[in-house]
């Protein structure tokens, strides 16, 4: 009898240090940024920032959820002044921690629209990140993403609607406080 309430203390122990909630906050700078349209293309007139949150679940390493951002740069027209630009997607993600400083991590965008200051709104978004993180810092990881993003259609202030071809990536370097609850 005391060798079963062992082996059963051993085994809910071991569930229950094995799984948990993840809160991540985040914030970061986009280097080397680049876009295009089917007239034009440019670079990221100023280093792009982004901030947002990832909150799902980890279990022995793997981590499953959806990950929420703001994304904005200003955007270099050649012989016109900077476009302020920005979109807000929806990205599911999936993850590895290693036991030893390191996770890598992939995400798709769910969701999402982007906007110029002219009054320009792009939807139907693709995206995908490819990131690692070093998470050998107390209480922080730092974080090292490969972003692309494209939208299939634009809608204009006045209402017209069409088909786009806006397509963007960049670098994000970023800081993150990852929870595990």
């Amino acid at each position: 009898m005391k060798k079963l309430v062992l082996l059963l203390s051993l085994v809910f122990i071991s569930f229950q240090a094995n799984a948990s909630l993840l809160i991540e906050p985040y914030f970061g700078t986009a280097i080397n940024g680049e876009w295009e349209t089917a007239n034009s293309d440019g670079d990221y007139a100023s280093a792009g920032t982004t901030y947002g949150a990832r909150l799902g679940y980890q279990s022995l390493g793997l981590q499953l959820g959806v990950d929420w951002r703001n994304f904005s740069a200003s955007f270099e027209v050649d012989g016109q002044d900077d476009a302020e630009y920005s979109h807000n997607p929806i990205y599911a993600f999936v993850g590895y921690e290693f036991p030893v400083m390191f996770r890598v991590y992939a995400e798709m965008a769910i969701s999402g629209e982007g906007e110029v200051e002219d009054g320009n709104t792009y939807k139907g978004m693709s995206s995908t990140i490819i990131g690692l993180s070093y998470t050998g810092l107390p209480f922080v990881a730092l974080n090292f993403e490969m972003v692309n993003y494209s939208f299939d259609e634009f809608e204009t202030q006045g209402g017209v609607e069409g088909d786009s071809e806006f397509e963007g990536s960049h670098y994000l370097l970023s800081l993150s406080l990852p929870l595990n609850l």
